[in-house]
């Protein structure tokens, strides 16, 4: 039996009895043959082409050299002059090698997708099936690449790529310019529509941050860990747990982070470089339900809502003065000085001034009444006090001052920020038509109004 043999120069496997014929030109160098059996090579015939290797082709390694991990699929830390290498099965026609690999930045140092060819170098020996790329400069600082491998390529048989292939990296991040990373790092990479089916989605809204120019002293990665209790890169779960635990003695059950995220930035010799000499804004998003959260055991407010940051030293969370939140946007700002771990709280809501009765006047016998909209209620729903602190004391007076009803009000075991009063008094008789005076008092605010029963 005769069969054709695949291989390059060098020493392909033959594998199996039976008999290969060969043929080769004259002058033509012949590498050894490696066996693993019993076979017979007979040199005969003429060879007028090339021998591929009889496998697939496709590409079998990659080699990105990187200071940092591989995050949602791509790699980070790579350095501005970095070379990648490219691994194929086979020896590829040098024509199709930059017929079918585009490098493209899909997203750059400002956290924009973009579109954008990159000017790149190709080496690629004939003989061999490594292919180096290399920026024509350098590549651009904190941007995310896209090395495609199309079935454009092509082997010395005319065989295509067997697969399409995506290769994505970030690279570190140039201090002379301003920044803006993401967390996941494909965030602003999503919406390049070339790109979109090549890169893991991640639902909701991501974490950003902002740098200024020269807030850092050299090429740095900055990392944003979104699981530092599971997958810590620097600090210890427990001195986060030990914060966790203070915040509750301290807060009660509003002492709970809604989200925690570690952000720590690294040289290319991997030494930290966390110290800022300009403030970076930071941006946590939220997910609320008609403007509430809940952190596992207590209702917060989005508006309540605050950037904490984590006292190493002391395992204590501290409250950030000057957040600003966006119940429109979803998301909590900040100004930071050195890259820590951040938590989003929230917190019992105090201010009484938005407090108010409805309905008023009170009639529940009279030509109006029911619970519908400017209808005057009714006996069982009673008059219902709104927009109250989360946690609060409600005095009903009679206009000479003597106390008639005394309601408790918490969020955590009841509406969020309502309380109904029954129209009855402290000794359970129905309160005589008339006009009465109210008073909302939380631990830090109080409102008094007036309201009227009509019997």
């Amino acid at each position: 039996m005769t069969r054709d043999v695949f291989g390059a120069s060098g020493a392909p496997l033959i594998q199996g009895d039976g008999n290969y014929s060969v043929g080769l030109s004259a002058g033509e160098s012949c590498g050894g043959y490696q066996m693993t059996s019993t076979a017979t090579i007979h040199d005969s015939g003429y060879y007028a082409g090339y021998l591929g290797n009889g496998l697939s082709f496709q590409l079998v390694n990659s080699n990105i050299p990187a200071t940092g991990p591989v995050l949602s699929g791509i790699q980070t830390g790579v350095a501005l002059q970095t070379q990648i290498e490219l691994d194929l099965s086979d020896q590829a026609q040098p024509a199709s090698v930059t017929a079918g690999i585009t490098v493209t930045m899909i997203q750059d140092h400002t956290g924009s997708a973009v579109n954008t060819a990159a000017p790149v170098t190709f080496t690629y020996n004939p003989t061999g099936v490594a292919i180096f790329i290399n920026p024509q400069s350098s590549w651009s600082g904190n941007s995310i690449y896209d090395i495609h491998l199309s079935s454009a390529v092509l082997n010395l048989d005319g065989s295509p790529l067997q697969d399409a292939n995506d290769l994505l990296f970030l690279t570190v991040l140039d201090p002379s310019q301003s920044n803006v990373i993401w967390q996941p790092v494909n965030a602003g990479a999503q919406s390049f529509a070339g790109t979109m089916s090549r890169i893991p989605v991640t639902g909701g809204s991501p974490v950003s941050l902002h740098i200024a120019p020269g807030s850092l002293p050299g090429y740095a990665l900055v990392l944003v860990n979104s699981n530092p209790l599971t997958s810590p890169l620097r600090v210890s779960p427990q001195v986060i747990l030990d914060a966790n635990q203070r915040a509750t003695q301290s807060m009660g059950a509003y002492g709970q982070p809604l989200s925690i995220e570690e952000i720590d930035a690294y040289s290319l010799s991997n030494q930290l470089m966390n110290t800022l000499s300009q403030s970076a804004q930071v941006t946590l998003p939220f997910q609320s339900q008609s403007g509430l959260l809940l952190n596992g055991t207590a209702p917060i407010r989005a508006d309540t809502l605050s950037l904490w940051v984590l006292d190493e030293t002391n395992h204590l969370w501290v409250k950030m003065p000057d957040s600003q939140v966006n119940t429109t946007n979803g998301n909590v700002t900040a100004n930071i000085s050195q890259f820590a771990v951040f938590a989003l709280m929230g917190s019992a809501a105090m201010d009484a001034q938005s407090a108010f009765v409805f309905p008023d006047p009170w009639r529940p016998h009279g030509p109006h009444a029911g619970t519908g909209p400017g209808q005057t209620g009714t006996e069982s729903a009673g008059m219902t006090f709104s927009s109250l602190p989360s946690q609060c004391r409600i005095k009903i007076y009679t206009l000479t001052g003597e106390l008639v009803r005394e309601l408790q009000h918490s969020d955590l075991g009841g509406q969020i920020g309502q309380e109904v009063w029954d129209g009855l008094t402290t000794h359970g008789e129905h309160a005589a038509s008339g006009v009465y005076l109210w008073r909302v008092e939380s631990a830090s605010d109080s409102k008094n109004g007036k309201l009227m029963v009509i019997r």
